[in-house]
């Protein structure tokens, strides 16, 4: 198990996205947070370095991060009741 997968096992069980009890105040503050542009695009040339198989061990890395705090927002959305 990647230490990503492991961080977002644990980040599952502190959340427990289906108890539901986030205040709404909360759950708006969640579902506005967004990764800036650049993000994106990092994560767009990280996944396409990924398809080729050309990427290095440290930008798979970088990748898992992504998909680790990307995870970790639905998790905390989920936790309110929305996807």
């Amino acid at each position: 198990m990647l230490a990503s997968e492991i961080e977002t096992a644990i980040l599952k069980r502190v959340i427990r996205p289906e108890i539901g009890d986030v205040s709404p105040e909360a759950a708006k503050a969640l579902l506005a947070m967004g990764f800036p542009e650049s993000d994106h695009a990092r994560m767009e040339e990280l996944s396409e370095k990924a398809q080729e198989g050309t990427l290095l061990q440290v930008e798979q890395e970088e990748l898992d991060g992504y998909i680790n705090v990307t995870i970790s927002l639905r998790l905390c959305n989920r936790r309110r009741g929305f996807r």
